[in-house]
């Protein structure tokens, strides 16, 4: 246990002196998005892009990883926004926003990072490869289905949405970076030496950076309100995701080890800040999405630690 909080503990008190910085002043808001724009610009892309340009898509590749984990999000997306509406009474925009929150996690500020260093590099494919399906599937599933809403099913509406959606996904800078680097892995080209480095250096600040920013952005939100759906949305995040990606993974798929492990710690990953973007974007759902943030953030500090705790010694490179 003690060697878990050596990683975990450190790894959120990063997060805290981003918040801190946001509370004391250190950091306005013009130096939160300047820092969240160098993060998602360039040092994420450039840390996803090197994990796929060097990963492997041979005999070793689980391509039914794939399936699991977006048969997962879609059943559970499906579950949550049918709870939303009957227990809570949520319209439409706000269900799917609220059912969102329970699948969709920071998987690439906080997940990435912390399964490197709990299993090693080895581990930071599959992630990348649930970050992506996050970003490609659910994102436009969420949009869908508020769009879907507030159209009342008007077919040009909705093909309108799509073709946003579209446009927003090629010109996503992680999105971009993971398909480069896929063409390259998958052709077997190798980056030159200065290339290679630069793209190394670049990458690790990602980590530090993006923790950073993800505390300072926590400072202002709200941390009351609404308990029982805020609750329900980080019981669903932090607890049932991951149980149903262990369940699925292991039971359903038999997915070896390493990859399965690292999905269940992508899947504990607290509720990502682009849900509460999103809401902002559709001003529905606004004040309980960054609710659900903040709570969730602060609790898997617990969450997260415990899962790594209880997973097998074998399967963490930190043992």
């Amino acid at each position: 246990m003690s060697t878990i909080l050596n990683v975990t503990i450190p790894f959120f008190a990063v997060i805290g002196c981003g918040y801190l910085s946001g509370r004391l002043g250190i950091l306005g808001h013009a130096s939160r998005a300047g820092l969240n724009g160098f993060v998602f610009y360039f040092a994420l892309p450039a840390l996803v892009f090197s994990i796929m340009s060097n990963a492997r898509f041979d005999a070793g590749f689980e391509w039914r990883f794939l399936a699991a984990w977006a048969l997962v999000s879609l059943a559970l997306f499906l579950i949550s926004f049918v709870a939303a509406r009957s227990l809570f009474g949520l319209s439409g925009p706000d269900g799917a926003i609220h059912a969102l929150g329970g699948v969709y996690g920071n998987i690439g500020y906080v997940g990435i990072p912390l399964v490197v260093i709990a299993f090693g590099p080895d581990a930071s494919v599959p992630v990348v490869i649930c970050l992506t399906i996050d970003l490609v599937l659910m994102i436009p599933v969420g949009m869908f289905f508020i769009e879907a809403s507030r159209s009342s099913g008007e077919s040009g509406q909705l093909l309108i949405v799509l073709g946003k959606t579209v446009r927003s996904l090629v010109r996503n800078p992680v999105i971009v970076a993971i398909a480069f680097g896929t063409v390259i892995s998958a052709v077997g080209w190798q980056l030159p030496g200065i290339l290679n480095e630069f793209v190394s250096l670049l990458g690790a600040a990602a980590a530090p950076c993006a923790l950073f920013a993800l505390g300072s952005s926590l400072h202002g939100q709200p941390v009351r309100g609404a308990a029982a759906e805020v609750g329900l949305i980080s019981l669903v995040k932090l607890g049932v995701h991951p149980l149903l990606i262990w369940y699925v993974m292991f039971e359903l798929f038999g997915i070896n080890e390493l990859w399965g492990l690292a999905a269940v710690v992508a899947a504990a990953m607290p509720v990502a800040a682009t849900v509460y973007v999103l809401a902002q974007q559709y001003e529905t759902y606004v004040v309980r999405a960054s609710t659900a943030i903040a709570f969730s953030t602060m609790l898997s500090l617990a969450t997260v630690t415990a899962i790594l705790a209880y997973l097998p010694a074998e399967g963490l490179a930190l043992r």
